[in-house]
């Protein structure tokens, strides 16, 4: 597997913040980090895709797709973007509930803006959380094993 590093990612963004936006540099980077599943270079490029800068097209579902990656990868921002996607029908099937799901996880990994999406949506919706909670239970059991916790007596 091909080295990448955090110090990769920084790369990326300080040549992305000098051209003020897109670069090929940036982009080869970027791309190098999702190959070998780093997430916040794998969410950066799913911005990328979800606004369509530079030379690449705005597409959701594949900016959703980098979304779910970066997710699984436990970077907060990429569960509020794809909660977004979720609420609004962009790229993704128009749900609420998925959408509760993911801002519910973003507010776990520490996303403080999501605590109040949770309320907002079911203050104004009438959200099944039933709906949700076995695909919530596998993604937080994931990302507990993505984050180093575990339980010994399992």
């Amino acid at each position: 597997m091909e080295e990448f590093s955090e110090e990769d990612y920084e790369e990326a963004l300080r040549i992305s913040l000098d051209a003020k936006g897109y670069t090929k540099e940036a982009e080869r980077i970027l791309r190098k980090g999702v190959a070998v599943g780093h997430g916040r270079s794998t969410y950066a490029l799913a911005t990328w895709y979800l606004f369509g800068v530079g030379e690449i097209p705005e597409d959701h579902e594949e900016g959703n797709r980098l979304l779910e990656l970066a997710g699984k990868e436990a970077v907060a921002e990429a569960w509020f973007d794809l909660a977004v996607s979720f609420e609004k029908g962009a790229g993704k099937v128009k749900s609420v509930s998925q959408a509760v799901r993911c801002y519910i996880i973003a507010a776990m990994l520490g996303d403080k803006k999501s605590l109040f999406e949770v309320g907002r949506a079911l203050y104004h919706h009438d959200v099944d959380l039933s709906s949700i909670q076995d695909q919530l239970g596998d993604d937080l059991l994931g990302l507990a094993d993505v984050l180093g916790v575990f339980d010994d007596d399992e």
